[in-house]
């Protein structure tokens, strides 16, 4: 089997000062010509979030909603927690085959197998809680994700039983924007101010709608 993955990420929702949350969207497709068994996709959550660095911006993070499997083919594991000790060497591989092997990293129960030219989505949103002195700046999250094919399903992972692996990552940029808008005429404070952008030309035509993801 040959397997192809893609990891995307919401656009942050802010939900109190240094407080966001956001969905991460991963997509394992069976690209190869044979069954793809005991799928697996898995994410180690200490690891986005810079967990295992004394300076990191991350003050801690949660699962604000459980994972779900799009269509079904693939179970989604109860045993699922994102937490476990950072492997940064294999964390920053280039080796789709470098896979955590704790079982609690792995967001599907791995008792299902994708068919050639099957798909699956599994979708989980994670609450972020920056650090004090972090809140205010700007943050790169870079959340990397794989999905791996195994020979036997086993309670925890070993990477001699993987028949097939991809990784991706998905970069999260968090800004907390700060500032005080004021009258031009009496140079007070304007209390719930609301400022709007607007593109006021293009170079690429017709000037278009300014997306949140481009103000930043």
């Amino acid at each position: 089997p040959v397997l192809a993955l893609t990891h995307k990420a919401s656009v942050p929702r802010r939900i109190s000062r240094g407080v966001y949350e956001l969905d991460y969207i991963l997509t394992v497709t069976n690209t190869g010509k044979v069954t793809a068994p005991n799928v697996r996709v898995i994410q180690n959550l200490n690891c986005a979030f810079d967990m295992d660095k004394p300076d990191g911006p991350v003050e801690a993070w949660s699962l604000a909603a459980a994972p779900t499997s799009g269509s079904g083919k693939l179970g989604v594991s109860k045993i699922f927690t994102g937490r476990a000790a950072c492997n940064r060497e294999s964390y920053e591989s280039g080796d789709p085959f470098e896979v955590p092997e704790e079982a609690v990293l792995s967001l599907t129960n791995g008792t299902s197998a994708l068919a050639p030219g099957q798909s699956e989505t599994v979708r989980l949103t994670v609450r972020v809680t920056e650090k004090l002195q972090a809140t205010g700046g700007r943050i790169t999250l870079d959340n990397k994700g794989w999905a791996a094919a195994f020979a036997h399903n086993n309670v925890d992972l070993a990477s001699a039983q993987i028949l097939a692996a991809a990784a991706a990552s998905a970069k999260t940029l968090l800004v907390d924007p700060q500032g005080v808008v004021y009258n031009a005429a009496t140079r007070q404070p304007v209390a719930g101010a609301v400022v709007t952008y607007t593109r006021q030309s293009c170079s690429a035509g017709v000037p278009g709608p300014i997306t949140a993801e481009e103000i930043f």
